[in-house]
Parts: C-alpha cells; sequence; structure tokens
C-alpha cells in the first residue's frame, strides 16, 4: 500500500516460499480481500503493516501450513480481521514487534497464541468490534504469550497442551 492511501488487492494471493510477507508502507492501508493460499506446501506467512498502518484481512478461505506471525512497529501497526478465522486454524499464530492484533468482532481459532520476540514491549491483541469474538487456542505445543489481550473476548482453550497468558488481561473472559 502507498504511505498516503488505501488500496484493495481483491484477487488471489499465493505464497511462493517461506519468506512471503504481506504488508503496507508506513501511513498506508491495505485490504486484502483475495483468498490467500501456499498451495499445500506448508508455509508460513507474515503480516508485516508499516506505522501507522492497517492490513485488513478480507478472504473467507485462507490456508497455509506454517506459522502466522502478525509483526509491527508499534501499536498503531494494526492488523484486523475483517472475517471470521482470517488466519488457518491450523496454524499457530505469533504476534510480535509492537503490533496489535484486532480480532475486529471476528472469531478466530488458532493452533496456540505465542509472541514472536523482536519489540520493545509485547504486543497487545484487542477486539474493538463492538461484538463479542471468541479466540479458541487449541496448542500444538506448550504455548506463552506475554502481550495484553483486551475487549470482549472470550477465550477458549482446547486440547491437552498449556496456553499461558501472561500479560495484563483485561477484559476477556
Amino acid at each position: 500500500a502507498t504511505a498516503s492511501g488505501s488500496n484493495v488487492w481483491a484477487g488471489p494471493v499465493f505464497i511462493g516460499d517461506s519468506t512471503a510477507r504481506i504488508g503496507a508502507e508506513d501511513g498506508g492501508n491495505l485490504t486484502v480481500a483475495g483468498n490467500i493460499s501456499d498451495r499445500g506446501f506448508n508455509l508460513p506467512m507474515l503480516f508485516r503493516p508499516g506505522l501507522g498502518s492497517t492490513l485488513i484481512l478480507n478472504g473467507s478461505s485462507n490456508s497455509w501450513g506454517g506459522n502466522t506471525t502478525v509483526f509491527g512497529t508499534d501499536a498503531s501497526s494494526r492488523v484486523v480481521l475483517g472475517t471470521p478465522d482470517a488466519f488457518p486454524t491450523n496454524s499457530l499464530l505469533l504476534v510480535g514487534g509492537n503490533a496489535t492484533l484486532e480480532l475486529n468482532g471476528f472469531d478466530q481459532t488458532s493452533a496456540g497464541l505465542a509472541w514472536a520476540t523482536g519489540g520493545n514491549t509485547t504486543p497487545p491483541m484487542i477486539n474493538n468490534g463492538g461484538p463479542l469474538a471468541t479466540l479458541t487456542l487449541n496448542p500444538v505445543a506448550n504455548q506463552n504469550f506475554p502481550g495484553d489481550i483486551t475487549g470482549s473476548i472470550n477465550v477458549v482453550k482446547a486440547g491437552t497442551n498449556v496456553q499461558t497468558l501472561a500479560g495484563a488481561n483485561l477484559g476477556y473472559t
């Protein structure tokens, strides 16, 4: 996305290798309306909004097999869900840098929630989207998330592995 505008990518996105990323320039906004897929190659996906940028995921059938990472410069670097389960439910969700992950009133299931290191503070996960959102965590291994979880969020823990939420968790049930 350009630094001064808002852009929409409506076509499909195919992940080609393990370093793929989707982002927006500082101050820009990007909505990805098409579906994102790794075509069955189990590749990770990195979402990297710039400073003061918003990246919205509207594709309803996104699928990749590797980890999902949300990483940004500061809390004004936001990745926003535009549909339920915008990230694949089989993917470990890593949030790092100082980005904000905004559920936006949509439910998300994940194979755990962890911190992708590399910021000065631990990143927040919020729900500013009016309706109550449910975050279902079924960790594939023991996971720790030190970031804050705030807003109207139901957190459901499934499976036998441990999911630790160690931040200042305010407002979730």
